[in-house]
């Protein structure tokens, strides 16, 4: 077969905070001779047709913000992003050594034990979620 998916309940034994909740339902789907771009189109049209067979539009509401869920998305890549909204070259100032530096700059919280892939995350998270 060169496409399956699984859906499923999935239990974890992990503490539950504002990005992980403990029992969630998964959908995995896999393709032979995809790659990343084809499962994003994937996921587009997943995601838009639901919406349709849902709400009988593209077109939602969340927080009081308007949304459209028509394909085709866009797309970015972490590092784009993060000099969209940091104006730095982040993924640079890692491999320079300079990241805890760029933190400190942006105002990101850390201290000497935050591990550097650490750091990243709460880069990204406060600047570009």
């Amino acid at each position: 077969m060169d496409r399956v998916y699984e859906m499923g309940r999935v239990f974890r034994n992990e503490g539950i905070d504002t990005k992980h909740n403990p029992e969630f339902t998964i959908l995995e789907a896999y393709q032979a001779y995809a790659d990343y771009n084809d499962m994003m189109t994937l996921a587009e049209k997943l995601i838009s047709e639901a919406c349709i067979a849902c709400n009988g539009t593209t077109d939602v509401t969340i927080h009081d913000k308007p949304l459209s869920l028509k394909a085709p998305f866009a797309r970015a890549s972490m590092g784009d992003l993060l000099k969209e909204y940091t104006g730095h070259d982040v993924l640079q100032a890692w491999r320079d050594g300079t990241l805890r530096k760029l933190a400190a700059e942006l105002h990101v919280s850390q201290d000497a034990t935050t591990p550097e892939h650490k750091v990243f995350d709460r880069i990204f998270d406060a600047k570009v979620n």
